[in-house]
C-alpha cells in the first residue's frame, strides 16, 4: 500500500460519527505539542480548533499524575484504590472495543 499522505501529516486519532468528526493531529508525543484537536459538524463544516496543534505537554497531559497514583497504591497497600484504577481501566478499555466495533458496523455502538 502506498500512504496517502506522509505519516507526519496524519491524524493520530480520528472519531467520525453521524453528525460530525473529531480529529486530534500529529502524534501528541513532543513536549512542545503536537496533538491539537479539531472539530468538523454543521457548525464549523471547514473545522475548528479546539485546542491548538502545538498545545504544550500534547498526549502526556492525558498521564498526568498517573505515576504519583500507582506508587501511593503500592507504597499503601490500598486495596480499593487499586480496585477502583482497575475499574476504570475496564472502562477504558470498553470504550475502545465500542471504537472497533462501530468502525466494523459503520454505526454508533454502546460501551459494554
Amino acid at each position: 500500500h502506498t500512504a496517502p499522505m506522509a505519516h507526519d501529516t496524519c491524524p493520530y486519532i480520528r472519531l467520525t460519527g453521524t453528525k460530525g468528526e473529531l480529529v486530534v493531529a500529529g502524534t501528541g508525543l513532543f513536549p512542545d505539542g503536537g496533538g491539537g484537536l479539531r472539530i468538523y459538524n454543521d457548525e464549523y463544516p471547514k473545522g475548528k480548533d479546539l485546542f491548538p496543534k502545538d498545545r504544550q505537554g500534547g498526549f502526556f497531559l492525558g498521564f498526568q499524575g498517573l505515576w504519583a497514583t500507582v506508587t501511593d497504591i503500592l507504597n499503601t497497600q490500598d486495596r480499593c484504590a487499586a480496585e477502583k484504577t482497575v475499574l476504570d481501566a475496564a472502562k477504558d478499555v470498553a470504550v475502545a472495543l465500542a471504537i472497533y466495533k462501530s468502525a466494523k458496523s459503520g454505526r454508533w455502538e454502546q460501551c459494554e
